[in-house]
């Protein structure tokens, strides 16, 4: 662990073997059977963070590496994987992002033209065409991931919350086109553990730390607030009820001190409210979500 050791791994003669490594464990993770495998292989991807000094050298591997861990983070994957190896495999995703996706290590990036050559003898030269086009990648590959919100276990629920918080707090400019998914997939993940639910008090604590955080989430219920009537008057009763969460929640996580509900915003509530009420099946879904 010593870094000379470290930077003999991606040393240029070390690269193929290196990679060859790592792509026998990235199949192992994808077409296993077996979970002690699946976790094993895990393990090794969270240690290669640490164990590979140079972050290009890293950044080559990273399209392979969160293509075979959304294989296993998907829900419905025909290979199934126990809860104990997505709740590791989105630790390690959320290790990788922090590496090399967070806004202080993308920001000082070079700006390369096609012409330029953008790979190095020891991985992939990162850069900000890179970025826009593993941007692209991980828009896809978290679509997928953040349907684990439904997940039953709860600590696959708090990985899945801190691979949110790390988009939203770490990585919000670099990855600005998934804020929004990730503030929804954090309320969603909200009631599912009764009065103490352990996930709203750590978004509480966060918002109370992180004032940037609670305006993202502000902007979030003024969207949700300002389309309140017009879902409340449609006949789809997902959207529905996901709407009368969304708001509910925000509501309670932020207190009424921070919400900051205007007129416009009140009058949007208040005209949504009166479509349920005229609605006993919108009245029974409010009910529900308020109790």
């Amino acid at each position: 662990r010593s870094r000379p050791a470290r930077e003999a791994l991606t040393a240029t003669n070390n690269i193929p073997a290196l990679g060859e490594a790592i792509l026998i464990t990235l199949d192992s993770l994808a077409e296993s059977q077996w979970n002690s495998i699946k976790l094993a292989a895990v393990d090794v991807i969270k240690q290669l963070n640490t164990a590979i000094v140079e972050d290009d050298a890293l950044a080559s591997f990273f399209p392979k590496i969160v293509s075979s861990l959304t294989r296993i983070l998907t829900p419905g994957s025909s290979n199934k994987a126990g809860y104990r190896v997505i709740e590791q495999g989105l630790e390690a995703l959320t290790l990788l992002f922090t590496r090399l996706l967070s806004d202080n290590s993308t920001k000082d990036l070079p700006s390369l033209t096609s012409t330029n050559n953008t790979e190095t003898a020891n991985g992939v030269l990162r850069s900000t065409s890179w970025l826009q086009a593993t941007v692209s990648q991980i828009k896809i590959a978290l679509a997928n991931i953040y349907k684990m919100r439904n997940h039953d276990k709860s600590e696959v629920r708090r990985a899945l919350l801190k691979l949110c918080l790390c988009v939203m707090r770490d990585c919000r400019k670099s990855l600005a086109d998934c804020i929004s998914m990730s503030i929804e997939t954090v309320i969603g993940l909200i009631g599912r553990d009764g009065a103490n639910d352990a996930i709203e008090n750590e978004l509480r604590t966060t918002l109370l730390a992180d004032h940037k955080l609670a305006d993202l989430l502000r902007e979030s219920l003024h969207d949700w607030v300002v389309s309140f009537p017009r879902i409340m008057r449609s006949m789809d009763d997902n959207k529905r009820h996901l709407i009368i969460h969304q708001i509910s929640v925000t509501l309670r996580v932020l207190g009424p001190d921070q919400a900051n509900i205007g007129d416009r915003l009140a009058d949007a509530l208040r005209d949504g409210l009166s479509a349920v009420l005229t609605d006993s099946k919108g009245l029974e879904e409010l009910h529900s979500a308020l109790t």
